[in-house]
């Protein structure tokens, strides 16, 4: 996964890069059928008024576009909640994109087009 970070009146220090990379790595552990170059996530840190930090988490995928923004009151809070909040949306992708790697394999035939053609009625 190709990883830019970049940020505005922020100083990034070791430690929150190490992390940050360690959270990427999490991701595209979760995308096992994607080439390295295939993926590429941005990362914008931006410090703003009253020392609060804003963060905008920026996926490209095949076939998708995942974003997360949020604010926080410390880099660490806004580096955890916005990584957690990209992840449920990569679970989320993983699904629909790799029915193998689904949590319900099975899942076509409780859609409502499936219950319809069975012939019940679902209002």
């Amino acid at each position: 996964m190709i990883l830019n970070i970049t940020s505005k009146h922020v100083f990034i220090s070791s430690t929150a890069r190490e992390e940050i990379e360690k959270k990427v790595n999490k991701l595209s552990s979760l995308l096992p059928n994607m080439a390295e170059d295939l993926a590429q996530i941005d990362v914008n840190l931006k410090a703003r008024k009253r020392n609060s930090y804003r963060i905008k988490l920026a996926l490209k995928l095949p076939g998708d576009f995942l974003t997360v923004r949020l604010h926080k009151e410390t880099v660490g809070e806004v580096l955890k909640s916005s990584f957690n909040e990209l992840l449920a949306q990569v679970k989320h992708y993983r699904e629909r994109h790799f029915k193998s790697l689904s949590r319900y394999p099975g899942r076509d035939s409780i859609r409502r087009g499936d219950l319809w053609m069975q012939g019940l009625n679902w209002q």
